[in-house]
């Protein structure tokens, strides 16, 4: 019998929260705490050190941002994963990257697509379901890359992602081959990203279909915890 995953629940809403630790539980999920106040949270966190950390951003009391950045700080083995209650803005999903969070699901996410994507995050995988996804690859000018990278980088980056080679690429943009890389090489750093593969798996084909289920996303930073339990 393969390992259960350890989750830790927080969400201000009683019934929410109840229907949460029920889902998880019929999922083989070890459910080991559920909280609907952070008073308590960070202190639990430690101790139990959950394999995933839900928290919703709605919490009273230290906000769901703050407590990420404290567990990744004091380098607790916890993924943790924001929980909106829509698609949040790509302002969030940036300030999510900065806190280190692992992941971002809106609760109206279906039953499949939040297990399927708690499955992918307790493997060590990042995460953005297909509604945030889109958003990254929405126009230099105006979705979540315009905060991350200059519109030069977006543009590179986003025609990186159909298959062009650098040289084909300049040829498009008016800029020489040297110059495409020394983008490319500061779109993988900025989006901690290692190659190619690693920027279509963060941002997606442009022309391509988003998938039903949603993609790992790996512009989430990745705190160094130990390897992840067998997938369930």
């Amino acid at each position: 019998m393969s390992q259960q995953t350890t989750v830790l629940a927080a969400d201000n809403h009683p019934v929410f929260l109840k229907g949460l630790v029920s889902l998880l539980k019929d999922a083989n999920f070890n459910v080991v705490a559920a909280f609907c106040n952070s008073e308590l949270l960070l202190d639990t966190i430690r101790e139990l050190k959950p394999r995933v950390t839900l928290l919703s951003v709605n919490m009273p009391g230290t906000s769901a941002l703050e407590i990420a950045k404290m567990v990744s700080a004091e380098k607790i083995p916890s993924f943790i994963v924001l929980l909106t209650d829509t698609a949040p803005c790509n302002e969030f999903v940036s300030a999510a990257m900065d806190a280190r969070a692992r992941g971002v699901i809106a609760k109206n996410a279906t039953s499949d697509e939040f297990i399927w994507a708690l499955r992918a995050i307790a493997r060590g995988e990042s995460w953005l379901l297909r509604d945030l996804r889109q958003s990254l690859i929405e126009g230099s000018e105006k979705g979540f890359l315009a905060g991350v990278l200059t519109n030069r980088e977006t543009e590179v980056a986003l025609l990186a992602t159909t298959g062009l080679s650098n040289k084909e690429i300049g040829r498009k943009l008016v800029l020489s081959e040297g110059t495409v890389k020394v983008h490319l090489h500061h779109v993988f750093s900025k989006l901690q990203v290692k190659n190619r593969t690693g920027l279509a798996a963060a941002l997606g084909p442009v022309s391509g279909s988003i998938s039903t289920k949603g993609e790992p996303v790996s512009a989430f930073a990745a705190p160094e915890f130990e390897a992840a339990p067998p997938p369930l």
